[in-house]
């Protein structure tokens, strides 16, 4: 067995927001004060800010909302403009005494030290949309790193002990207050490395603060550090961009592997690209921006935006228990915005859709090794770069026989019509095969290809978009389950079996570099053994075949029949795992898949696509618009 898998999975698959999107140091993207993005956050937060959808809930209650992080959670714009009004009763300040205890409160309408704060925007914007007022405790450190918010750290044992004693203010107060929830919100990441060691002691932290009572965690992600050029040292301006650009994608990605924190807000990433200095009465320069006091901290303008948006965002949550859909013009991707959702630990297949899933990746790929006509691997994806059938012709062997799944699982490599996948065209099509999901690698209009669309391979599981049924929003095609990582290979793929719940359909995904990486579909259960079947490939290489003096090696597309952790070709290490599962809200209410048989023994050249029929479970309407489900 060949000791390493097919090189077959590329850098952006692995990793999906490794895309060209993040605004790295001398990217000409920028905003001004009045281009329609930044005008559009400012509307935003004004409607955020005045339009009550829901009305007081009444019955005294109260969210108690720790406010944790650094300088841009406590405010650092001291001009005194643009500080917003609080509703009455959109929350209050706890005030404490030196020794940490909660002594009293006042209305937010009224506090000094929160006025130049997010906090203000963030109260009213969250009790506009669920009609609880919030009791802030304010704990943030300028310049503190995640090293302090670990659990005997200073600055966590501080947070964690105002939050403690206001819930015993709050509880020994009954005839004004009813707690109903507690809240942590996280702004911070400024002062660290975006790195494996700070994702740890984010996990850490948030794990940490559950423990001690927090109902959900909130993350409100940072925004760029100000790019400037000319300075005394360019270089090291660039380091530090790109250190924040890190920053954005880590917090992005940790709160899609898991539910310890919820995204609420994205616009620091928005805001700190705005170019507009705001400039004084007498002609002075005021601050580098409309949006920023310096390259680091926000105006109390942008702090407003900031706030506004988390107080909604987070006030969704609240009332729907699922992640808000946020628009990140971080990652645009071309015509559509990408619409972010975070976790969704309900992710899964109905029983209906695992049963079909399970049958038809069975099916497909028997019969398609039966006929000898599946063909997955490096030379499939040589010469066959399409989800089609294509014509190979016939090429000397050199007295080697090439392996591939047939009835025996050998039988020679023979001229004729074949499909040819990689491995991640392979989990496209299969996906593609059962739902009808547009995986396609090239989409084709009247007859031509259309470059860099949205249904590209490259481009739909680099940055995976579908239309959620029902809506105009595009979402996440996949979610994490859960992802492994180390600075050593020590990771199977079976680790993910070992560390975390899966469920059919699921990708698991292993990487190492650019050139040592792997893919394979979970499946489920075999019904008769109980074992764990995986859709998989293997190089071998003493079955291989010389093309024009270069050797390539054969691979072969089967179910495994070994049992998951004993199979050979699972013993190849990882630093990283990564398992994907496909999200809520894609295909609609009781679909089960696509009714659709590949008839291998009448496949030809000459298909361009496939048509696939939808399947819906019985007294179930069907949609007029199944476009979603079209093979173009």
């Amino acid at each position: 067995m060949r000791k390493y898998f097919l090189v077959c999975l590329l850098l952006f698959f692995l990793f999906p927001f490794s895309v060209k999107a993040l605004v790295y140091y001398d990217s000409s993207k920028s905003y001004s004060f009045d281009s329609s993005e930044i005008q559009s956050a400012i509307s935003e937060m004004q409607q955020e800010q005045s339009v009550q959808n829901v009305s007081s809930k009444g019955n005294k209650l109260v969210d108690i909302v720790i406010f944790a992080g650094q300088s841009n959670m406590v405010g650092k714009d001291n001009s005194g403009r643009n500080t917003i009004s609080s509703i009455t009763n959109s929350g209050f300040e706890m005030r404490f005494n030196s020794k940490q205890q909660a002594v009293g409160i006042k209305y937010l309408s009224n506090s000094t030290d929160l006025k130049t704060s997010l906090i203000p925007a963030f109260a009213n914007a969250y009790y506009n949309n669920t009609g609880v007022p919030i009791i802030a405790v304010q704990t943030a450190v300028s310049g503190s790193k995640i090293s302090s918010w670990q659990k005997n750290g200073k600055n966590y044992k501080n947070a964690i002990a105002k939050m403690k004693s206001t819930i015993s203010y709050v509880e020994s107060h009954p005839e004004n207050f009813n707690l109903r929830n507690i809240y942590f919100v996280w702004y911070q990441g400024e002062s660290d490395t975006p790195n494996l060691t700070y994702e740890n002691n984010l996990q850490k932290l948030f794990q940490n603060t559950k423990e001690a009572g927090v109902d959900q965690n909130f993350l409100i992600r940072i925004g760029h550090l100000y790019q400037t050029t000319g300075t005394s040292n360019d270089n090291l301006e660039k380091q530090k961009f790109n250190r924040y650009t890190n920053m954005i994608k880590l917090q992005t990605e940790f709160t899609r592997k898991n539910d310890l924190a919820i995204l609420v807000s994205t616009k620091a990433a928005l805001l700190s690209l705005e170019k507009n200095p705001s400039v004084a009465a007498d002609g002075s320069l005021n601050q580098i921006s409309d949006m920023m006091i310096d390259q680091v901290h926000f105006s109390q303008m942008a702090l407003n935006i900031i706030g506004s948006e988390a107080g909604k965002n987070a006030a969704s949550y609240v009332n729907t228990g699922t992640p808000p859909m946020i628009k990140d013009v971080e990652y645009a991707n071309g015509s559509y915005d990408f619409y972010y959702t975070g976790y969704d630990s309900s992710l899964s297949f109905t029983e209906e859709q695992k049963d079909f899933f399970y049958d038809k990746s069975r099916e497909f790929v028997r019969e398609g090794n039966q006929s000898g006509l599946l063909q997955y691997g490096i030379l499939s994806k040589y010469k066959a770069y399409q989800l089609q059938t294509v014509y190979y012709p016939s090429y000397k062997y050199n007295g080697t026989t090439i392996m591939y799944m047939g009835k025996n699982n050998k039988k020679d490599f023979k001229k004729g019509n074949y499909l040819g996948f990689d491995c991640s065209g392979f989990a496209s099509f299969i996906y593609h095969y059962v739902f009808g999901l547009p995986f396609d690698y090239a989409r084709i209009v009247d007859g031509q290809v259309v470059n860099h669309n949205p249904w590209s391979t490259s481009q739909y599981l680099s940055q995976p978009q579908s239309p959620k049924y029902g809506t105009n929003y595009f979402i996440n095609t996949f979610k994490y389950v859960g992802e492994l990582k180390s600075t050593k290979k020590k990771y199977t793929l079976y680790s993910a079996k070992q560390k975390f719940k899966l469920s059919t359909g699921d990708l698991i995904i292993g990487k190492n570099s650019d050139t040592d990486a792997h893919i394979v579909i979970y499946i489920g259960k075999v019904k008769k053994n109980k074992k764990d079947l995986v859709l998989n490939s293997t190089s071998v290489e003493e079955h291989n075949i010389k093309v024009d003096g270069k050797r390539y090696h054969i691979d072969y597309a089967y179910l495994t029949k070994d049992n998951f952790d004993n199979a050979k070709n699972f013993s190849h290490t990882y630093k990283n795992i990564t398992v994907l599962r496909l999200n809520n809200g894609i295909m609609p209410d009781n679909f089960i898949g696509n009714d659709y048989t590949v008839d291998f023994s009448k496949l030809n050249n000459n298909i361009p696509a496939y048509q696939f029929i939808p399947k819906y479970i019985d007294n179930t309407v069907v949609s007029n618009d199944i476009s979603w489900t079209m093979h173009y």
